[in-house]
């Protein structure tokens, strides 16, 4: 009872960080950001019908609250609470192995929904945008024109056409990949925090045997190939930049994953140094501040550790009795 009553209040706390975070300031962004996180401990304090729960009242709560813009309740409940609920409920389920130890959900498959979500967000965005009167393209060209006519206060549209033309594919794959990153970092902070105040239902996976499957190692590079040429060899017909705004998106999607891996790596290669939380802080230092290249610096080491297998050749391998 004492769970599912926690689930309420998490839920109401979810969308008031989201609605209150629309106010458009920075921290109103980071709010935004942080508001799957109630959801995640629901769920991982709770269990699988206390994270249901949570992400149902807040689903309401938003709906209510933005009553005026329901299309604002409905990009919370898709984008933040549905992958919310769906990786904290299977993050809580089990099984017994054959010698009645539990085995719980694994990482690796929580990462491969979470790059799976990402992708499902991409087609959805691009069949919602390209059903409407400008299309996707006009969309997000018109969008992106706006924001950074507004930054460029009273210069001539003429001044930023340039620069819209270079970051134009880019947004829609971006903006998924930053809810992505928000998905991973609340539900890793929530098992931090439930852990930290015995609360946890699970213990915490090894983050550092993280590792993307290869069925997203083919596809994210077919989709950077055909990002990359599809309008040197086809031109620019329509048609044309609505593929390579997709591929686009389906790239950043993957290199989310591979950024993920990455830092596992790091995490792997470390492991049993004294002086590892000062490598580590670096690390998540560089990808923070030096953006994008340096969140692009470690998906590349996730990328390029399918076939160097790093964590086994430089750190101490996988042996599981070590610590992290």
């Amino acid at each position: 009872m004492i769970p599912n009553l926690l689930a309420v209040v998490a839920g109401m706390v979810s969308a008031t960080l989201y609605i209150v975070g629309l106010s458009g300031s920075a921290w109103g962004l980071f709010m935004v950001f942080l508001s799957p996180l109630p959801i995640f401990l629901a769920g991982l304090g709770g269990g699988g019908i206390a994270s249901g729960i949570a992400g149902a009242v807040a689903v309401i709560a938003a709906f209510l609250t933005s009553a005026a813009d329901p299309l604002l309740g409905s990009v919370f409940s898709v984008f933040f609470v549905l992958p919310a609920f769906l990786i904290a409920h299977l993050a809580m389920q089990s099984r017994e192995d054959e010698d009645g130890k539990t085995q719980w959900f694994p990482l690796n498959a929580m990462l491969q929904l979470l790059v799976v979500i990402g992708l499902l967000d991409i087609v959805l965005i691009s069949i919602l945008l390209g059903l409407s009167e400008e299309g996707l393209v006009g969309t997000i060209q018109r969008n992106l024109s706006l924001l950074v006519g507004a930054l460029y206060g009273d210069s001539a549209p003429e001044e930023y056409a340039g620069l819209v033309n270079q970051w134009d594919s880019l947004v829609m794959g971006a903006v998924i990949a930053a809810v992505m990153v928000s998905l991973a970092c609340c539900g890793a902070l929530a098992q931090g925090l439930l852990v930290s105040s015995g609360r946890n239902m699970r213990p915490s996976p090894a983050f550092w045997r993280l590792e993307m499957p290869t069925w997203a190692v083919v596809a994210g590079l077919f989709s950077l190939l055909i990002a990359f040429l599809a309008e040197d060899i086809l031109g620019t017909e329509p048609s044309v930049l609505y593929l390579t705004y997709v591929t686009t998106g389906f790239t950043l999607v993957f290199i989310v994953g591979f950024l993920l891996q990455g830092l596992a790596v790091m995490h792997g290669m470390t492991r049993g140094l004294s002086y590892q939380f000062l490598i580590l802080t670096a690390v998540y230092m560089i990808v923070v501040v030096f953006q994008p290249f340096g969140a692009l610096t470690f998906a590349a080491i996730g990328l390029a550790d399918r076939w160097g297998n790093f964590r086994e050749r430089f750190g101490p391998g996988f042996d599981p009795e070590m610590e992290d």
